[in-house]
């Protein structure tokens, strides 16, 4: 057939020579290169478009300037893969390939427990500085040692309260209701204050790019912020969370539901008195 096609449109004689089918052959191979070459350039569309989902997946979460740097260089991988040859093309895919898979062991889903001592300020009116100084280190460690027993990840401090990082929302609720419930037995035989220690917590949980070499402070995500706006809301002696995260605890009918919105988020509680 392409034979036919030679000889109707290419002069195929050369003197005695018949050339059509070193033609043919010639034909054949740049036919071969035209067809590579194109099935090669829909390939890379078809990459470059799966590897632009994956970069705007990331895109689309909050990220602290460690995780923002890894996505600048994906954008540059980007660009050269579409500038590279199909040689150079296959090591950068998978250079590519490699971060985003750092990225993703970085993807986690996790809890977070913030608790804040109330009116810490006022507690500490009219006390001695030492008094003050011994019962506010004996209640961090106190609050270690339960956030410890119940596997916490890591935690930060502000001055009077703690954010912390659980595997589990259970983990972080089991740690909250210990807190709570061991409270009147720290403040009864370990303080010299005039006022005991109350405390009130919110919990968050959701998939955040988390990075295990990080403090904790130093991780920006909008599933931390939630926690700790549920604690500052939330009232004393009590836990509060988003309504459809306490829905999903094996037991929801531990919480009790609050006429309350936080975040634009219906919120639950759960309580001692309750």
């Amino acid at each position: 057939m392409v034979d036919f096609y030679i000889q109707s449109y290419v002069p195929t004689k050369f003197g005695s020579i018949n050339a059509t089918h070193y033609i043919a052959i010639v034909v054949n191979i740049l036919l071969i290169m035209i067809f590579s070459y194109l099935i090669g350039r829909l390939n890379l569309k078809a990459e470059l478009r799966t590897l632009s989902m994956a970069r705007d997946a990331f895109k689309g979460l909050n990220l602290d300037e460690k995780e923002a740097e890894e996505i600048d260089i994906l954008d540059k991988k980007m660009i050269e893969i579409a500038a590279s040859d199909q040689k150079s093309r296959k090591a950068l895919l998978h250079e590519f390939v490699e971060i985003k898979k750092k990225l993703d062991t970085m993807r986690r889903n996790l809890a977070f427990l913030s608790i804040d001592v109330v009116d810490s300020t006022g507690m500490k009116e009219n006390e001695d500085n030492m008094i003050i100084a011994n019962d506010f280190a004996e209640y961090r460690i106190f609050v270690e040692g339960n956030l410890n027993t119940f596997r916490c990840i890591k935690s930060t401090w502000t001055p009077d309260g703690v954010m912390s990082c659980f595997e589990t929302k259970e983990d972080a609720f089991n740690a909250a209701k210990a807190i709570m419930e061991g409270l009147p037995e720290f403040n009864r035989t370990v303080i010299t204050m005039k006022r005991a220690f109350v405390v009130r917590c919110g919990i968050n949980a959701g998939i955040l790019l988390f990075d295990d070499q990080l403090p904790l402070e130093e991780i920006s995500d909008h599933v931390i912020d939630i926690a700790g706006h549920m604690q500052k809301y939330a009232e004393p002696n009590s836990i509060f969370l988003a309504r459809e995260l306490a829905d999903t605890f094996d037991s929801p009918q531990l919480f009790k539901p609050v006429e309350k919105i936080v975040d634009n988020l219906a919120v639950s509680k759960w309580s001692q008195s309750d």
